[in-house]
Order: C-alpha cells, then structure tokens, then sequence
C-alpha cells in the first residue's frame, strides 16, 4: 500500500508541475482575449478615422465648390442688378423725352 501511495502522490505532484494551474491558464487566456480585442479595437478606430477623414474632406470639397457657385451668383446677380439699374435710367431718360415730344406736339 506503501508503494501504491507514493506513487500516487508522485503521479499528483508531477501533473501539478508540470501543468500549469487552471486559474493561471484562465487568466492568460483572459488576458491574451483582452489584447486581441484591444488590437482589434484599434484597428477598427483606425479604420473609423479614415472614414471621417475622407468623409470630413468629401465635405469640404463640396462646401468649397457650394461657395465657387455661390460667389458666381453673387457676381452675376451683382451684373444684373447694375443692367436693371441702367434699364431704369434709360426708361426715365425715355419717359423725360417722351414727355417733351409730347410737350412739343401739343404746342404745334
């Protein structure tokens, strides 16, 4: 019985040598779960900030040429509003000689 015992405990005491303890083995695994996450958070912020980058200069561009456009409408209704303007003068100016040609007819 003798033998069967210490064989026994040596048979206990190798395997808890040479394996590693269970709770240790479960927190490494844990851990080594937790950076595989963390890389993969990484990436995946990574990634997020290209999309915002492309996106945020997708934005700008189209806000910039919004404003090329806008400016050009500016300008053009700026022109228009100075040949309204010279349409107006001319239609006074027509209106003043108007009256005088009718002035000068109802003289004859």
């Amino acid at each position: 019985m003798f033998k069967t015992g210490s064989l026994l405990l040596a048979s206990i005491l190798a395997v808890a040598l040479l394996a590693p303890p269970a709770p240790s083995q479960t927190r490494k695994i844990q851990i080594e779960d937790v950076y595989r996450d963390v890389i993969e958070l990484r990436s995946f912020v990574k990634e997020m900030q290209r999309t915002a980058d492309t996106r945020n200069a997708e934005t700008k561009a189209a806000l910039d040429q919004m404003n090329a456009r806008f400016s050009s409408i500016d300008a053009n209704l700026q022109k228009l509003g100075s040949s309204l303007d010279g349409i107006r003068v001319a239609n006074e100016k027509s209106a003043t000689d108007l009256q005088a040609a009718r002035t000068a007819l109802a003289s004859l």
